[in-house]
């Protein structure tokens, strides 16, 4: 019996990593497919859920004390989202169109809204991806694990943690 994304016994280890990431981004372009037709059949992301400015301010109070200012600021929308699951807690969108600038949505789940503490952990998680967005790397892989202990030993998740 075999089960997507798992390697055969002649696989090595590495192969079978390779496999793995491939399905995992496979389903995601689903997945993030799925989320655009929706998205489109509702009329638009923009009726449906605004930028809040609290959550845009700790964006770029985070971006200047971790990231010295080098994440974009123009075109960066952050929101609450009551459609994300309580498993996902937040997801960043970046869209680049010929011709256009580079817009980036940040979406942080309702369901963590009261916990404040919640909020900016998952909004630096959010952060290191938006840092890596231009480079071909595993989602959650070493760069984006190396940027995540990098910010713990500058203590950004101390008043979270």
């Amino acid at each position: 019996m075999s089960l997507a994304g798992r390697g055969s016994r002649n696989q090595t280890p590495r192969e079978n990593k390779r496999k793995v990431s491939r399905t995992n981004v496979g389903c995601l372009v689903k997945r993030c497919l799925f989320l655009a037709l929706a998205v489109l059949a509702l009329g638009g992301v923009a009726s449906a859920q605004q930028a809040d400015p609290t959550l845009l301010t700790q964006y770029k109070q985070l971006n200047r004390r971790y990231f010295s200012g080098k994440l974009p600021i123009a075109n960066v929308s952050v929101f609450w989202d009551e459609t994300i699951s309580k498993s996902d807690l937040a997801g960043t969108w970046i869209t680049k169109f010929e011709g256009e600038p580079e817009n980036i949505r940040v979406s942080v789940s309702t369901f963590i809204q009261e916990c404040s503490s919640c909020v900016g952990a998952a909004l630096l998680h959010e952060m290191v991806h938006i840092k890596l967005r231009n480079r071909k790397i595993d989602m959650h892989g070493k760069e984006f694990q190396k940027e995540m202990v990098r910010l713990a030993k500058k203590g950004a998740f101390a008043p979270y943690w």
